[in-house]
């Protein structure tokens, strides 16, 4: 299992979120609240004090999720597997998402 790691006024790594899978991506929202993608498909939703909540399922990823906010969702390019082309999808704020773009 991944975790993400913050540092301390003393400049110590320290492990923030841990129960993130294999974390592949990472974006804030104008909240500042950390979203990250696990190469499973899910996107979890990490509050300020590190618990991590399910938020998203997607299809797995061969590679990497890359992740950004825009004004009223999350946008996240992935791979999920050789034959097919990437996308990028769109996920709604309740985590809902559909396809944005399918090169």
């Amino acid at each position: 299992m991944a975790s993400s790691i913050a540092s301390t006024p003393f400049k110590e790594a320290v492990p923030f979120a841990r129960a993130l899978g294999v974390a592949t991506g990472i974006a804030f929202d104008s909240s500042d609240i950390m979203f990250v993608g696990d190469r499973s498909g899910m996107i979890y939703k990490v509050n300020g004090i590190g618990e991590e909540s399910p938020w998203a399922q997607l299809e797995p990823s061969v590679s990497a999720y890359h992740l950004a906010f825009g004004p009223r969702c999350l946008f996240v390019c992935h791979r999920t597997d050789r034959r097919q082309l990437d996308s990028v999808m769109r996920v709604n704020p309740d985590g809902e998402a559909s396809v944005f773009y399918k090169d």
